[in-house]
């Protein structure tokens, strides 16, 4: 199936799911056009590796994962080269030759029950979100307490309509999940264009464990 076509069937595939309101809509259906044309970007074996070789010192292999925005297989990959096996992916576009590990899904609405993952991954897919604070609540909700989240995202940019939250500085990303923020494990802004970000706006990555109580 050619991409615009496939394009077409997933924004048709909207009409099903549970999202209010029509501009809500229309930011998934923006974001669809995103994900389709970076189907092929390796980004994410950059971002990635960076979290996970922090993950690799703290975190059981058996730990439940969910990759947020996976957009390609890449980052199913590389949390299976770090031996964590237990993972799944979610995005608003399927993945290529996938066996299996992506499921078609919006972020701000998890089809998981509660407390289902050790682990919650997302890079380059928080700041495209139409409505933040859910998002984060809802991250929240479907990791374990004491779990990780490990979020990576631009910060000090220009927004658009697709890339549409720009948290500023990682006390302003975390702000989102407050009062739900308990240890920081690990944090980093990384400048544009250079060795750990190969994108023209900074980068900030953080590692926190989920505090529920």
């Amino acid at each position: 199936m050619r991409l615009s076509q496939l394009g077409n069937e997933l924004k048709r595939n909207l009409a099903k799911l549970r999202i209010a309101g029509s501009a809500n809509r229309r930011a998934l259906a923006q974001q669809i056009d995103r994900n389709l044309q970076h189907r092929g970007l390796d980004n994410a074996i950059i971002h990635s590796h960076r979290i996970l070789a922090m993950l690799w010192k703290i975190a059981p292999r058996a730990s439940r994962v969910l990759s947020v925005g996976s957009c390609n297989l890449l980052e199913i990959y590389a949390f299976k080269g770090y031996g964590f096996d237990n993972i799944r992916g979610i995005d608003l576009v399927p993945a290529d030759n996938d066996p299996g590990f992506v499921q078609v899904m919006d972020m701000h609405d998890l089809k998981f029950p509660d407390n289902s993952f050790d682990i919650l991954y997302c890079s380059g897919a928080f700041h495209c979100s139409y409505d933040p604070r859910r998002l984060a609540r809802e991250f929240v909700r479907a990791t374990a307490d004491g779990g990780l989240v490990c979020i990576t995202v631009p910060v000090n940019f220009s927004t658009t309509e697709v890339y549409r939250v720009d948290a500023g500085s990682l006390e302003g990303l975390r702000g989102f999940f407050a009062p739900h923020v308990g240890e920081v494990i690990w944090e980093e802004v990384v400048p544009g264009d250079s060795e750990h970000n190969p994108n023209r706006d900074p980068i900030a990555r953080t590692i926190f464990r989920v505090r529920k109580t």
